[in-house]
């Protein structure tokens, strides 16, 4: 016999000892035996009562009460299988986009980075405090006297990106891979699964020819060789000798700026940094930089330590690091920047939804509460406490929010899925994102929050029962009209407040894209192919080369049939990519290097502007005439006409880009071109000064293929041009600018539609929970509305009657959401595009559409209330 029975039958034996003791005195006292023990029992109370009071003292009881109302509640749930169903698909939606959403934002902001004790590694870049922007990049000079004399970094490494091309299989490969100082692997605590790291005697130029493989390019192209340490590889024609292979799991960096314009977002291979120090490279920022900090240092006093070795190097090096400060943040940070903001957008837009589906759960509850009136008040007349009936029904409110978070959870891993389908390419980290443990934790607990939420307010009104009312026949229907219509009106109030905060924001983000995709982008990008060059330095280390290579490959790709015209340029628009610095106008002399004119700059061949239909508005574009020889040529855009040549005409200008205290050599201005977008159509245009390909040839460049036909069928034809040059010369990010352009609105789309969707869903659970209040209001007051046509009421006051009722509730939710609207809109700023936070013709006409769809909603159960039956109305119950 088990502990629970035995107890229980010894209480049991205690209360009829306790009872025959007392029956024996009332017989002995002379009263008969029936007698004796009627008053016994008297004296004693009510047995079940007194068993029960017990029992409640006993520890384990609470659980057998809990098991107990679970096991009723899922009865209780299996007698209404339309309401459970409906409710655990409502909740379903609200938790599952909750759950997608912290997955990405699990795995973009919160997940820590892959390596050991990653939370102090920092990110260390150089400022400009005269023109208060960042670089993105350090000097070498700057990177080694930094690392030479902090006090608060274990340790500094230097690395840059580099796209080498991999020869000896059956045709070249474009590989992204990084030169790296040989601190950068101690310092991430990467250890490879062969062979070793770099060491510090072959970081400097002459020792630098071995290479580290990623696990993937190890496995795909060399079949994952066991014996592939010390052999022998070529990059661009100059062998590497392979020390190591890293592992599965390694990867660094772990995001790549303008990724959707590189052959690959995964680092392919490492090799040594292959710097050797110059003071001349002082002024050039081009090494990335990553640190560890010593235990117990902050981010402060890194920072502190920083500056004050950068305040040295201003006063040491006065020319180049002049107003060169230092920026550190942590690396994680630097790696999400860009996406935190539209995350955490995301992230209060479901809690919003979430909200919605809350309160209509909660007014399916309250609809039907009234159903079980007379249920809770018998259950509360044979003595259950109020306390217990409230435990009762919050148990059956959590029972369906856990089964809608484990349905929740499947709607999640499926649009886990759909997201990183439709996501951007540049979105860091977001690969990560699944059902995790830690995802699933917040699941439940979002589950048993939104149980005891939706279901509180309901549970208390429902527990209030009028005993003497609830009980009577026409009790259960008073009291529902009576007690429950104002909670059930201020859900419906909550829900389309909500749904209009959602509404609003979805409609700027929206007028924000539109006006984005208005932008001109100073091209046309329809028919227009582009075909990505590197040429190795050592086969072509002549410009004369260079611009051999070019001419000919351009004139090959021009010939082929449906090609309309070709240029090149060493950074294509839209691609973020650019290059420039200071520059002198001749006639104009500037005091200091802060007051030099600055301008973006790079090379573009002959026809560039024709090839991309950008208009030119005076002047000429470059010839075959703008050789080597031939005096220097320069084509200015829009923007620096204007800001550097303001009311005047820069043609026959002069500008020289050698430092101030060197003798100036002389570009002449010779045509003046619209503005081309560079970096993306939300970033105003910036001052560019174009220079002829064939006086400044580059060894990168982007050729730019006009096509009379559909551009991607000319891939194939674009590269065996290009190899009939050079065999040995890989092709790579052979894509249609439309692709491009795409590409650079690609985050903002993402985040509109996903916006957009969480608006919808509002949207659509709003109108359902203002139809189900009108039902609900029809069904209470069929009997009025019979009363009010027999008596001569038209179907119109009727209709009115109805109409104006759901009116009031859908005026006070749009008040409500108004205001809501002006908060939230706020957090929406950094994601629009040239509209306002508070855009007045979008905060007029969302709440417009709402109400037209809010009331809709309530004509249908209007429209039934018009046409009831007098005869059935007065009979309704």
């Amino acid at each position: 016999m088990s502990r629970r029975k035995r107890m229980l039958e010894q209480l049991n034996q205690e209360i009829r000892d306790h009872i025959e003791i007392e029956t024996r005195d009332n017989i002995e006292r002379g009263m008969s035996p029936q007698e004796a023990h009627y008053a016994a029992l008297r004296k004693f109370g009510n047995v079940t009562r007194v068993r029960e009071q017990t029992r409640e003292m006993w520890s384990f009881v609470w659980l057998e009460q809990v098991l107990q109302d679970l096991r009723f509640g899922l009865r209780m749930l299996r007698k209404s299988p339309g309401f459970a169903t409906v409710a655990v698909l409502t909740l379903a939606l609200g938790i599952g986009a909750n759950t997608a959403i912290f997955s990405l934002v699990t795995a973009v902001l919160l997940r820590p980075l892959p390596y050991r004790d990653s939370g102090r590694l920092v990110q260390v870049k150089e400022r400009d405090i005269a023109r208060g922007r960042d670089f993105d990049w350090v000097s070498f000079p700057n990177f080694r006297d930094g690392a030479e004399q902090n006090r608060v970094f274990e340790a500094m490494a230097a690395y840059k990106y580099n796209l080498l091309t991999l020869t000896g299989g059956d045709e070249p490969q474009q590989l992204l891979g990084c030169n790296v100082s040989a601190s950068l692997f101690p310092l991430l605590r990467g250890q490879p699964i062969l062979g070793r790291t770099f060491l510090p005697q072959e970081d400097p130029p002459g020792h630098d020819h071995e290479v580290l493989l990623s696990f993937n390019l190890w496995n795909r192209r060399f079949g994952a060789d066991q014996k592939i340490i010390g052999k022998v590889i070529h990059f661009n024609g100059d062998p590497y000798t392979v020390v190591g292979v890293m592992p599965r799991d390694f990867s660094f960096p772990m995001t790549v700026p303008v990724t959707s314009l590189l052959p690959s977002r995964e680092i392919s291979f490492w090799v040594p940094l292959g710097m050797q120090l110059s003071q001349e490279q002082r002024g050039s920022n081009m090494l990335g930089v990553v640190a560890r900090l010593k235990p117990g240092v902050t981010i402060g006093q890194a920072r502190a330590d920083m500056e004050e070795i950068s305040q040295r190097l201003q006063q040491q090096y006065p020319v180049q690091d002049r107003g060169v400060g230092v920026r550190i943040a942590p690396l994680r940070d630097e790696l999400v920047g860009d996406i935190r903001p539209a995350l955490l957008v995301f992230l209060g837009a479901v809690t919003l939804v979430l909200l919605i589906a809350c309160a209509n759960v909660a007014s399916l509850l309250i609809a039907r509460s009234t159903i079980r009136q007379q249920e809770i008040a018998l259950r509360a007349a044979l003595g259950a406490s109020r306390l217990r009936l409230l435990r009762q029904l919050l148990v059956e409110s959590v029972l369906l929010a856990l089964a809608g978070g484990a349905l929740g959870l499947l709607f999640a891993s499926a649009g886990i899925s759909l997201l990183l389908y439709f996501a951007p390419d540049n979105v860091p980290r977001l690969a990560g994102a699944s059902v995790d443990l830690p995802v699933f934790a917040y699941t439940f607990a979002v589950s048993l929050f939104t149980g005891i939420i939706f279901g509180l307010g309901p549970s208390l009104a429902a527990s209030r029962a009028d005993l003497t009312r609830s009980l009577k026949s026409e009790g259960a229907k008073l009291t529902a009209s009576a007690k429950h219509s104002r909670l059930r009106s201020a859900l419906v109030i909550l829900e389309l407040a909500l749904s209009l905060a959602l509404l609003i924001g979805a409609g700027l983000l929206v007028k924000s894209f539109v006006r984005l995709e208005r932008v001109n982008p100073g091209f046309r990008p329809d028919h227009l192919l582009t075909a990505w060059i590197i040429l190795p330095e050592k086969k072509y280390s002549h410009p004369q080369q260079v611009t051999a290579f070019y001419q000919q490959a351009l004139n090959k790709i021009e010939a082929l049939p449906s090609v309309e015209s070709v240029g090149a340029t060493e950074n294509p628009p839209l691609s973020g990519l650019h290059s420039g610095g200071s520059f002198r106008i001749e006639g104009q002399p500037a005091q200091s290097d802060a007051e030099m004119p600055f301008a973006y700059r790079w090379a573009v061949s002959a026809n560039f502007f024709r090839t991309m239909k950008t208009p030119l508005l005076g002047g000429r574009e470059f010839t075959e005439g703008d050789s080597a020889g031939a005096p220097s040529a320069v084509v200015v855009n829009e923007t620096a006409a204007r800001l550097y040549w303001p009311g005047g005409n820069p043609i026959g200008k002069r500008v020289s880009f050698t430092p101030k205290d060197q003798k100036p050599y002389w570009f002449q201005i010779v045509g003046i071109a619209s503005d081309v977008q560079q970096d993306s159509l939300d970033t105003p245009s910036k001052p560019t000064i174009y220079l002829s390909m064939l006086q400044s040839p580059a060894s990168f460049v982007v050729i730019m293929i006009r096509t009379k036909t559909d551009p991607a069928s000319l891939s194939s034809a674009v590269r065996g041009a290009t190899s009939s040059v050079d065999h040995d010369q890989a092709v790579f990010m052979v894509r249609t600018m439309d692709q491009m352009y795409s590409d650079s609105v690609a985050q903002r789309r993402f985040s509109l539609v996903l916006l957009v969707a969480f608006a919808a869903l509002a949207l659509v659970l709003g109108t359902v929970g203002i139809y189900g209040v009108m039902a609900y209001v029809v069904a209470q007051r069929t009997h009025e509305i019979g009363i009010r046509v027999a008596l001569g009421a038209q179907r119109q006051d009727v209709l009115r009657l109805i109409l104006g009722q759901g009116f009031s509730l859908t005026l006070a939710g749009t008040a409500l959401g108004i205001g809501g609207a002006l908060l939230v809109t706020r957090f929406l700023s950094e994601l629009l595009f040239e509209v306002s936070a508070t855009d007045l013709a979008t905060f007029a006409q969302v709440p417009l559409f709402l109400a037209s769809v809010a009331l809709l909603a309530c004509y249908i159960p209007a429209w039934r209330a018009m046409r009831v039956d007098p005869m059935a109305a007065l009979r309704y119950e």
